[in-house]
């Protein structure tokens, strides 16, 4: 019976506790940080004495059973739109037509200007690929803007990991 102390950083109680169910054998039960909170201003806490006194006191020593402790609380993703788009207007832009020999899965094997041209590529590749390919009509810009439009990750300012520690006796 070992006693076993793990810090976690997540941004939920909620995360911290799968995490650490997921690293240990512990499976939290009890949320401690109140009591923890209490004893920290004395100078003389000691974490591994406060944990074997709640493990004595509150599930008398039983394997298995964690507690948690939300020492800095973290604070979640809240924002429902994590992202800013920015629209690309630059005048006209002019496609030119081909044909793109593409897998089942989305793999791109070459393009060429003619039709004939890209299933002979298709015909060339058949050989050693032995699966369906397919010779799709793509336009591709050759004047102009390419980009049309630029979507970026904007997370929450307020966003922070949490420290959390968790304990309990383990085998």
């Amino acid at each position: 019976m070992n006693l076993k102390v793990v810090q976690i950083q997540a941004y939920t109680l909620k995360e911290a506790i799968e995490k650490a169910e997921e690293l240990t054998e512990l499976k939290v039960k009890y949320n401690v940080t109140r009591s923890y909170n209490d004893k920290i201003i004395f100078a003389d806490f000691d974490l591994d004495e406060f944990a074997t006194e709640k493990l004595n006191k509150v599930v008398k020593d039983a394997i298995g059973v964690g507690f948690v402790i939300a020492k800095k609380p973290g604070v979640p993703e809240t924002k429902s739109r994590l992202y800013d788009v920015e629209n690309i207007v630059a005048g006209v832009t002019k496609y030119k037509l081909f044909y793109q020999v593409v897998d089942t899965d989305g793999q791109t094997y070459g393009k060429d200007e003619v039709k004939a041209e890209a299933i002979k590529i298709a015909k060339g590749l058949m050989n050693t690929l032995k699966r369906e390919l397919h010779v799709i009509k793509v336009k591709f810009p050759v004047e102009g803007e390419e980009i049309a439009a630029i979507v970026r990750y904007n997370p929450s300012d307020k966003v922070e990991l949490g420290k959390y520690i968790i304990f309990g006796y383990e085998n």
